[in-house]
């Protein structure tokens, strides 16, 4: 987890330096983030492919649908 947490922090700072560069601060194709994070929700997942499956598509779900506070940090951060 302090590995996956150290990576989230450059990771944020990564896809700052490219949105900037790129000229849109949540382009699609920064995904590094989701990666990170991602990885840190099958961290507490059991591993079978049906779990994996489940988190996957709730972790997308979440994503796309941002939901309350997520979609104000989303808009405000």
């Amino acid at each position: 987890m302090a590995i996956l947490a150290v990576l989230f922090l450059i990771g944020v700072w990564i896809c700052d330096l490219t949105g900037k560069a790129v000229g849109e601060a949540d382009h699609s194709g920064i995904v590094l983030d989701e990666i990170v994070c991602f990885a840190m929700v099958l961290a507490f997942t059991p591993m079978t492919f049906l779990w994996w499956l489940a988190a996957f598509m709730t972790f997308r779900f979440f994503d796309i649908f941002k939901l309350w506070p997520a979609s104000w940090a989303d808009n405000n951060m």
